[in-house]
């Protein structure tokens, strides 16, 4: 089966057929206490791969709590929300 058609296929941005995002910082999850996050690394090959943010440390750090692992200082490139 071949599609054929008369127009041409755009799947590229271009100024006819620009591509927007509606995308805002504030849309964006928020680390906050008392939420689990999701480690996006282990930090053992035996440890879980979730922590418990306990409370934020700094502007780019939280302390956390892994199961099996204890507390640790997580900076928010190494975890999601």
């Amino acid at each position: 089966m071949t599609l054929q058609t008369s127009q041409a296929l755009a799947c590229y941005p271009s100024p006819a057929n620009p591509i927007q995002f509606n995308f805002t910082y504030s849309s964006l999850p928020v680390p906050q206490p008392s939420i689990w996050v999701k480690l996006l690394q282990p930090l053992t090959a035996f440890s879980f791969d979730e922590a418990w943010l306990l409370c934020q440390h700094s502007e780019t750090e939280w302390l956390a709590w892994v199961p099996d692992y204890g507390e640790i200082l997580l900076r928010i490139d190494q975890f999601a929300v």
